[in-house]
């Protein structure tokens, strides 16, 4: 034992089930925490009440009990454990908005420390697009310090009066095997792999590209088609009546959920990487996309232009924007070597900033930080200060 006071943390964030990045960072972040013991004592309350991608955001009586149970725990702990701060995963709308701006009163309240963990983008259109919005994002962020995952994301809150702002960018464990080293994407010139891979909704674009394909194909272009994700918003019934309605049930395999293994696999075996969503913070996919060195072609939503440089490590087009989408797939399905470089710049980005030791020392440097903050007046700290690009 070193004789130090250790630092007394609730983290209040929603871990999986279901599976989704941010439930998955957040479980990352408590593991993590948990083994620095010596130097902080952690309580973890979890606010996630589904279990899968298409209950997020149903109503239920089970989540309105569960929900009260968690406000009960959470009053408990500060009046138990007097955390000197909570790590706060904070929702920016709908009933979560509401439910996370009790949490908010609460701690002002008992007068704890709270720092706000944004993984969504969008805060500032939200906040002028309703003043109940922004009368809550207002109150919750008065003498709060906010963490985002990216410098872009960072600039979304400027008309927020909080403390200070840091950055903590997402990052993954590197995949390495034999068979990742051997893959190349090079792919067919004629016929290349498209893949699409993240859980099967409007907002994540899916439609979208279905539509750019189809588009692409009519003009004489081969390619695969691959979609990979479970159901959500979007089912296979109507995933396989788009495809129909835009000819590409041909070129087109959907090929279920995949995890650990099976999804590296499917990624290995594509040649162009696709993720047309609407709105985005940092994703992982991408970086997941980034570590097999594939070629990406991805919205400019969220902190996604801090992750890529559009024409050197991968192409961005406008979100919902089908034109654009279907010229930048074009580009990619006729140019090999373009693919080829900008996946391998997008594979040496990742190992340089984005691996699971990269988000390790921030983490820790973050939480040092937090540490020796005072209360004063918003100054704009980052703990990492630039895009990385």
């Amino acid at each position: 034992m070193s004789g130090k006071v250790k630092k007394r943390i609730i983290f209040l964030v929603q871990l999986p089930p279901p599976h989704h990045g941010a439930a998955y960072m957040n479980d990352r972040i408590t593991r993590l925490v948990g083994n620095m013991e010596d130097t902080i004592e952690s309580r973890v309350i979890d606010l996630s009440n589904s279990n899968s991608s298409n209950e997020i955001g149903v109503f239920g009586v089970f989540k309105v009990l569960k929900g009260l149970g968690t406000y009960v725990e959470f009053i408990k702990l500060l009046v138990s454990f007097h955390p000197q701060i909570v790590f706060f995963n904070f929702s920016s709308r709908g009933v979560a908005l509401l439910r996370d701006y009790v949490y908010c009163l609460l701690m002002k309240v008992f007068r704890t420390r709270y720092i706000l963990y944004l993984q969504i983008s969008g805060f500032d259109k939200r906040a002028e697009s309703s003043r109940l919005w922004r009368f809550i994002y207002n109150s919750s962020f008065h003498n709060a310090r906010v963490v985002t995952l990216s410098d872009r994301l960072s600039r979304e809150l400027k008309q927020f009066n909080y403390l200070e702002s840091y950055t903590l960018p997402n990052g993954i464990h590197p995949y390495d095997s034999e068979l990742l080293k051997q893959s190349t994407h090079n792919g067919s010139v004629s016929k290349p792999k498209v893949i699409f891979l993240s859980n099967l909704m409007v907002e994540k674009g899916l439609f979208d590209l279905i539509e750019a394909l189809g588009e692409v194909c009519k003009k004489g272009y081969q390619l695969e088609f691959q979609i990979v994700g479970a159901e959500a918003d979007i089912t296979v019934a109507e995933l396989k009546k788009s495809l129909e309605e835009h000819n590409i049930t041909g070129c087109s395999t959907y090929l279920g959920s995949k995890y650990n293994d099976e999804k590296w696999e499917a990624l290995m075996n594509a040649d162009i990487f696709v993720f047309p969503s609407h709105k985005e913070a940092l994703p992982l996919v991408i970086l997941e996309a980034m570590n097999c060195g594939l070629p990406i072609l991805a919205s400019d939503v969220g902190g996604i232009p801090d992750m890529i440089q559009d024409g050197k490590s991968g192409l961005l087009f406008r979100a919902r924007d089908i034109n654009n989408l279907k010229t930048k797939l074009e580009i990619l399905i006729q140019d090999v070597s373009l693919r080829e470089r900008l996946g391998a710049e997008a594979k040496t980005l990742f190992y340089e900033h984005f691996t699971h030791s990269h988000f390790e020392q921030r983490l820790k440097g973050l939480l040092e930080k937090l540490s020796m903050s005072q209360e004063k007046s918003k100054t704009g700290i980052r703990m990492y200060t630039k895009s990385v690009l």
